[in-house]
């Protein structure tokens, strides 16, 4: 990327005048208290901070030893608590979590999984009062209107409104004016969430890149963010992206991506091209060019001439006329067989049957059983128990129910004379059903001769009924090969389609988005010189700044005889332009960002001293310039390296000034 010339009288002077409507910030944070218990009180206390709209610095001293080079301990700035802080900060104002695995896990050890923090937020004017557990187990609040005071010896907290009420709050503060909240890239909903991680960056990122929000190592449990999504965001926050832009943008990033995954589709339609091809070429003794059209015509009449083929192999064993009279033979003998075995199974049903009836009728069945219990009935207890003759026969009308004992053994006789005869029945049939069972034995053998001669006379034929098999396998191939040959061209051709109609449809919403850009020229001229203001603030007057808005791209750059790209001016080019961008958020309408921006430790990422001091006399500078003592903006930045003199006083610096080496000057006034 080339280098561009800077004119500075090109660029008017930068006011730092607040619009009417951006008098104070969207959001700021008054008060923030940490308790290891309930109830809220002095004992329970362990921090309590009080910030202010405009410059907050929190400085972690160094120890006057560690020039000392026999000091024993030379950690004093570091280890501090000044990244919990701004972790703590970020809790209050909605991120999942407080701090990585390590830290919460010791947290909740220390103090007995308690612990409470309680913060003052304001969002357009009104003052929340947020409550989040430190422990588990408990559920966060958020009540519009009282301060931290209201919650003082209370054994008892207000219960919900944190995520329905407060966190809806700040997102509608912020995205009110968004129709369509939708990020182009991704079709993901903007919120809160998203933006959080850009104006307050994780410690862990080392301000090394403009889009480096978020590290893994810190585990704040924040969305995973893509860089194209983290560029929508910078764009519409800074009003670079109206509601049809956005609509564009999001058609372009989809139809982007339907037209990458078709190219990229490419390959593999050709590839079953070219399998399909070539598995029809092992089937064909006169192979296709694949360079030319498919002969698909040629390929059908070949297979059709194959069918033919097969159907002549095997028409010679139906000619045969041996085989036929064999064949006629063993349908004959087959049919005889069928019909000696129903037979044979009609005498097995006869024969077992008169078995039945035999063992009825000796008494093993239930008739005779009934004629023998009526007979050996006896008299018993409250009936009459004289001997049934003639007399008591006629004169007692209850004993006919009961049949005289001569009678009842006449009947036992019959049975069993009868018994005789069915035995004699069933001799006859058990020679039936032997003389049937041999006549099916042999129809069978019979049967089998004559098959054996039917496969013996085809067996001649064996090698052209093997080779009309072969055919139809081959037949069903080159069909099977065919048509997923077809389908895969006309899935390539329409692919092709959808490539060039996408390709077309790709350059009208470019040319959209490129004519939007050319509408937006001053909106980006007015970013670029606020980038510019604040990199020579830093650097000196004769410093070139701007930022270029190249498609999709946000490049801040700083020039001095070129472009200047070392690893100290990339963390001035990002501090540059999320400063920039705070200032930009009260000094223009067009601007949706809060008016809030935290800096942890930008001094660690290789920022030379002088220029780093720059950054706070710049908004000491914005603060003497506003004409209220209420400023429109806050900044709260943690240090381990002193602010300048000037400012390490109140109001800007933070009570209290942390230090390492004794527990109660930690953050949280003891060690975790």
């Amino acid at each position: 990327m080339k280098s561009q010339i800077e004119f500075p009288f090109l660029h008017p002077p930068v006011s730092l005048q607040p619009v009417a409507e951006r008098t104070t910030p969207k959001l700021w944070i008054e008060r923030i208290a940490i308790h290891r218990a309930l109830p809220v009180n002095e004992e329970t206390l362990l921090r309590q901070m009080t910030l202010r709209r405009g410059l907050n610095i929190l400085w972690a001293e160094p120890n006057q030893s560690n020039a000392n080079a026999n000091a024993r301990v030379r950690i004093s700035g570091h280890a501090t608590g000044k990244t919990t802080f701004c972790r703590f900060l970020r809790y209050l104002l909605g991120e999942e979590r407080y701090g990585n695995d390590d830290f919460r896990r010791a947290f909740r050890e220390k103090f007995d999984n308690q612990g409470w923090i309680f913060g003052e937020v304001w969002v357009e004017g009104r003052r929340w009062l947020v409550g989040r557990p430190l422990g588990t187990g408990t559920h966060p609040f958020a009540v519009q209107g009282p301060s931290i005071e209201s919650l003082k010896n209370s054994e008892t907290l207000p219960k919900g409104g944190f995520k329905e009420d407060y966190l809806e709050a700040i997102d509608a503060c912020l995205f009110r004016g968004l129709i369509d909240k939708r990020l182009p890239s991704s079709g993901l909903p903007l919120g809160w969430d998203m933006l959080l991680q850009w104006i307050a960056r994780d410690q862990e990122s080392r301000f090394a890149k403009l889009l480096s929000w978020r590290n893994a190592a810190s585990d704040s449990g924040s969305i995973e963010l893509q860089e194209a999504e983290k560029e929508n965001i910078i764009r519409v926050m800074l009003g670079l992206s109206t509601n049809p832009e956005q609509e564009t943008m999001r058609k372009l990033a989809a139809t982007a991506k339907e037209h990458k995954e078709a190219v990229e589709n490419r390959k593999l339609y050709d590839f079953q091209i070219k399998t399909e091809f070539e598995r029809i070429n092992q089937m064909l003794d006169d192979p296709l060019d694949s360079n030319a059209p498919l002969p698909e015509a040629h390929v059908r009449s070949v297979v059709e001439e194959l069918k033919s083929k097969a159907v002549h192999l095997r028409a010679l064993i139906e000619e045969d006329e041996t085989i036929k009279e064999l064949g006629s033979q063993v349908t004959a003998a087959k049919n005889k067989t069928a019909l000696a075995e129903a037979r044979w199974v009609d005498a097995k049903e006869i024969a077992e049957q008169c078995q039945e009836d035999i063992e009825i009728a000796e008494g093993n069945k239930p008739e005779a059983e009934r004629i023998h219990k009526k007979r050996e009935w006896e008299p018993f207890r409250g009936y009459c128990s004289a001997k049934l003759t003639d007399e008591v026969l006629g004169a007692c009308r209850y004993a006919r129910q009961r049949k005289p004992d001569d009678e009842l053994d006449k009947e036992l006789d019959e049975i069993r004379s009868h018994a005789g005869l069915l035995r004699f029945d069933k001799q006859r049939a058990d020679a039936r059903v032997m003389e049937l069972f041999e006549t099916l034995e042999k129809a069978k053998s019979e049967e089998e001769k004559l098959r054996v001669k039917l496969e013996s006379a085809k067996e001649k034929y064996a090698p052209a009924i093997k080779h009309a098999n072969e055919i139809d396998q081959q037949v069903q191939s080159i069909g099977l090969a065919l048509n997923n040959l077809t389908r895969a061209l006309s899935a390539k051709s329409e692919n092709e389609d959808s490539i060039s109609s996408m390709g077309k449809e790709k350059e009208l919403l470019t040319a959209a988005l490129e004519k939007s850009k050319a509408q937006h020229a001053m909106r980006m001229s007015e970013l670029s010189d606020m980038f510019r203001f604040v990199v020579q603030a830093l650097l000196g007057p004769d410093v070139g700044a701007g930022v270029e808005f190249s498609g999709k791209s946000i490049f801040p750059h700083v020039d001095f005889h070129g472009r200047m790209d070392s690893a100290a001016l990339e963390t001035v080019r990002l501090l540059a332009f999320d400063i920039a961008c705070l200032l930009d958020s009260y000094i223009r309408n067009t601007s949706l960002l809060p008016g809030f921006l935290i800096h942890d430790s930008p001094r660690e990422a290789d920022l030379s001293v002088d220029i780093y001091h720059e950054i706070f006399r710049l908004f000491q500078r914005m603060e003497s310039e506003s004409k209220t003592s209420e400023f429109p903006f806050q900044y709260i930045v943690t240090t381990t390296e002193p602010p300048p003199e000037e400012l390490r006083q109140e109001p800007w610096l933070l009570d209290p000034v942390l230090n390492a080496t004794e527990a109660n000057r930690r953050f949280l006034g003891v060690d975790i």
